[in-house]
């Protein structure tokens, strides 16, 4: 239901990299005691301490999103030109009453 594509010096010699984006439509379906039993497993226990979890985690996220910022910065100052295709077809969520389905 998801294609990307991504090429570098296409064929057709018409761009320097072309990006195609292609999502059909889906549907997704709320389900209360399935999105309840997620839930559980990202919870922590309650005598941990994630303090220093956290402070790694922020580290590692900023030193990420600096490195990625500078990279992006100097491949667009490069980029020649760019062919981007974007093709999304709507999803939509289903709320069933009192958190269940029933067909």
């Amino acid at each position: 239901f998801l294609q990307v594509e991504f090429e570098t010096n296409p064929l057709d010699k018409k761009s320097d990299y072309r990006v195609k984006v292609v999502s059909q439509s889906l549907e997704i379906k709320y389900n209360a005691p399935t999105i309840n039993k997620l839930a559980e497993c990202f919870e922590p226990d309650a005598d941990r301490n994630l303090q220093g979890v956290k402070q790694v985690a922020y580290s590692t996220y900023t030193d990420v999103k600096h490195r990625s910022f500078i990279l992006m910065k100097h491949n667009i100052e490069k980029i020649k030109v760019l062919d981007i295709y974007i093709d999304i077809q709507s999803s939509y969520l289903l709320l069933p009453e009192n958190g269940v389905y029933q067909e």
